[in-house]
C-alpha cells in the first residue's frame, strides 16, 4: 500500500509525438451521463456509461457532501478526483484542475484488489482448485532456494507450506523489507526485486523469516507471484485474461498495465484505468460479483476478499488484497491515497485519486468516515429499495458549482522576468554525471510562458511550462500528458511544477543560478525525496 515509486528525470525523457501545446485547459467537461428523474429506481449497471441523479434523488444530503469539498479546499488537500455513487448513480464527481475525467490514473497498490478479484475469476473458472494450493506447486519447473519443487528439495518446510491464501493476506512468513523502508534504500526488498532480472524467481527465493499465517507483512512481491500463477494457470497473460473475463463485461476498455521484464504482468502496481472504471470495480463488489445477469466473481469470494482473515497491528484489518476498515466499510488503497471504498450498508462506492504526502496516505478514510457516511441518514443495504430526502436546491446547486469551480484554472496574471531570465533565456546547460540522466537543460521565456528543453544522450524534450499559475500541457508519447507551470521563486531561482496527469506524484524543479553554473534540485511531493545535480553554461 505505501510502496515508493521513485520519480527520477530519466522516467521523463521519452520520444515526443507531437510539439508542446502552451493552451491550457481552462475547464474540466464531465464525461457523457445519463441522467435519472427523481423516483426512478430501474435496475442497470453502467457497463456503457454511469447515470447520474442529484444527492437527494438518492438518499444523500447535498450540504454534507459540500462539507466534505470545503474541507479539502480549505486546507488544500492534494486530491485530483473524487466519484461518489449510491444506488448505481453518481451523485457527485469532482476533478481537479489540470485533471479531467478521460485521463486514466495509475491504480498503484489498488492493482492488488484487482490482481485478487481474478484469482477468485480463476477459481471460478475452475483454473486454480483453491486458495490451499501450494505457492511451490505451481512453479515445478523452477529451482527454488529454500523450498520445494517437483525438480529440487529444499530445506525450509515453512516455504513448502507456504500457500495462495498467505500471498493473499500478505502472511507467506517470507523475509520481506518493504513498509516504512525508503524505495531508494539498498534494503528495500521491493527495490531489489525491481532491479532484478527476474522477478518472480526472485520472490521465490526470500528466505523464510517465520511460519506462513504467523504475521502480516506487507509484501509487493508476493502480489507480483499471484500474477504470474494466473499466467501459469489460465494460459493467459494477465492483461488478457482480465480484459476478457472482467474488464470486457464491465465495459472497461480504456487500460493500460506495465509488465516485468519477463512480460507478467504487474500483480502488485502499474495498473491505469480512469476514476470511473474505478468505481466499476467496486460497484461490482458491492453487487457480490454479479454484473447485468452474469457472475463475474463469486459471492463467497467476495464475501472472503472483503472480511478479516488477519490482524495488522494498526486499525485496519486485511482480507484477500482489500483492506478491512473499523467502522464497516472495505477498501483497495494504493500509494499517493489511490482508494475505491465498498459500503454495503449504504449501498455506496467512493473513488479518490489523490497524490497525497505519505503522511496523509490514510485521509481519504477520514474524510469518507467523517463526511460521506454522515451524508447519508437512510441506512440502506443492496437490497433496499431507494429512499430519496426532500431536494434542497440551494444546496445542491452549491455543491453543483463547488465541483464546477475545481475543475477550472485559475490563471493570475504573470509578474515580470527578473533580469537574470533575459540572460539565460534560450542557453543550454550541461550537466554532471547524475542520478537523473538528465546530460542538460535550457529554458527560453516569453511572457507568460516558457519552454523547457530536456536533453538525455542526443534525444531533446520540449515542454511548455505556464508563468500565469496555469499548468501548460504536452503530450508524450508513451506516457500521456504531463502539466507544467513555473515562477521564480526569487531573483536566482526559477521552479517548475511538473505533474504527469496519470501519476500520484508531483515534481518540483528548482534551477539556482549564479554566474555561469547551476545546482538543480528535484524534490517528489509524496515522499519529498530529493535528486540534486549541478552543471555550467555550455560554451
Amino acid at each position: 500500500m505505501n510502496r515508493k515509486r521513485l520519480w527520477i528525470i530519466g522516467a521523463l525523457i521519452l520520444v515526443v509525438t507531437s510539439c508542446a501545446r502552451a493552451a491550457p485547459s481552462t475547464s474540466i467537461s464531465a464525461p457523457a451521463t445519463t441522467p435519472v428523474a427523481k423516483g426512478d429506481a430501474t435496475a442497470y449497471y453502467p457497463t456503457q456509461a454511469w447515470r447520474t441523479a442529484t444527492p437527494e434523488q438518492q438518499g444523500v444530503d447535498s450540504a454534507a457532501l459540500l462539507k466534505l469539498f470545503d474541507e479539502i479546499q480549505a486546507k488544500q488537500y492534494n486530491i485530483h478526483s473524487i466519484i461518489i455513487a449510491r444506488h448505481g448513480f453518481i451523485v457527485a464527481e469532482a476533478y481537479w484542475y489540470p485533471f479531467q475525467p478521460s485521463y486514466k490514473h495509475v491504480l498503484y497498490s489498488c492493482t492488488k484488489s484487482v490482481n485478487s478479484a481474478l484469482v477468485g475469476v480463476a477459481i471460478k473458472q475452475g483454473k486454480i482448485s483453491g486458495v490451499n494450493q501450494r505457492v511451490v506447486d505451481f512453479f515445478p519447473e523452477r529451482k527454488i532456494a529454500n523450498g520445494s519443487t517437483a525438480l529440487t528439495t529444499g530445506n525450509d518446510a515453512r516455504k513448502q507450506a507456504m500457500t495462495l491464501e498467505h500471498l493473499l493476506t500478505m502472511s507467506s512468513g517470507m523475509e520481506w523489507n518493504e513498509t516504512g523502508v525508503p524505495l531508494t534504500a539498498s534494503n528495500n526488498s521491493n527495490r531489489q526485486m525491481i532491479q532484478s532480472k527476474d522477478w518472480v524467481q526472485f520472490v521465490l527465493d526470500r528466505p523464510m523469516k517465520e511460519d506462513p499465517g504467523a504475521r502480516f507483512n506487507y509484501n509487493s512481491g508476493g502480489a507480483h507471484l499471484i500474477s504470474a500463477i494466473l499466467q501459469k494457470t489460465t494460459g493467459q497473460n494477465e492483461l488478457a485474461f482480465a480484459q476478457e473475463y472482467l474488464f470486457k463485461p464491465l465495459g472497461i476498455s480504456d487500460i493500460a498495465w506495465t509488465m516485468d521484464p519477463n512480460g507478467i504482468y504487474r500483480g502488485e502496481d502499474g495498473l491505469e484505468l480512469t476514476p470511473r472504471d474505478m468505481a466499476k470495480i467496486g460497484y461490482l463488489f458491492l453487487k457480490n460479483g454479479t454484473w447485468d445477469g452474469q457472475q463475474i466473481v463469486s459471492a463467497d469470494w467476495v464475501k472472503q476478499s472483503s472480511r478479516k482473515h488477519i490482524d495488522t497491528l494498526d486499525e485496519k484489518d486485511y482480507g484477500y488484497q482489500w483492506w478491512v476498515q473499523p467502522f464497516g466499510i472495505y477498501n483497495a488503497a494504493g500509494r499517493g491515497s489511490q482508494y475505491i471504498f465498498v459500503l454495503n450498508d449504504l449501498d455506496m462506492v467512493v473513488v479518490f485519486t489523490s497524490g497525497l504526502k505519505t503522511k496523509d496516505f490514510d485521509l481519504p478514510a477520514s474524510l469518507v468516515e467523517k463526511f460521506v457516511i454522515p451524508s447519508t441518514p437512510l441506512r440502506a443495504g443492496p437490497a433496499a429499495k431507494p429512499q430519496p430526502l426532500p431536494e434542497n436546491a440551494t444546496a445542491s446547486g452549491a455543491l453543483t458549482a463547488r465541483v464546477k469551480s475545481l475543475g477550472q484554472a485559475e490563471p493570475k496574471p504573470a509578474p515580470p522576468l527578473p533580469t537574470i531570465a533575459q540572460t539565460i533565456s534560450g542557453k543550454t546547460y550541461a550537466l554532471e554525471n547524475n542520478s537523473l540522466n538528465l546530460r542538460g537543460f535550457a529554458l527560453t521565456f516569453q511572457d507568460k510562458d516558457a519552454l523547457f528543453r530536456m536533453i538525455v544522450g542526443d534525444k531533446r524534450l520540449d515542454v511548455a511550462v505556464g508563468l500565469d499559475n496555469v499548468f501548460r500541457v504536452t503530450r508524450i508519447e508513451a506516457r500521456g500528458e504531463v502539466a507544467m507551470r513555473g515562477f521564480w521563486r526569487n531573483d536566482k531561482t526559477f521552479v517548475i511544477q511538473q505533474q504527469f496527469l496519470n501519476e500520484a506524484d508531483r515534481l518540483e524543479y528548482a534551477f539556482t543560478f549564479d554566474k555561469d553554473t547551476i545546482d538543480l534540485r528535484v524534490t517528489g511531493f509524496i515522499e519529498s525525496n530529493t535528486e540534486q545535480a549541478r552543471g555550467k553554461l555550455q560554451n
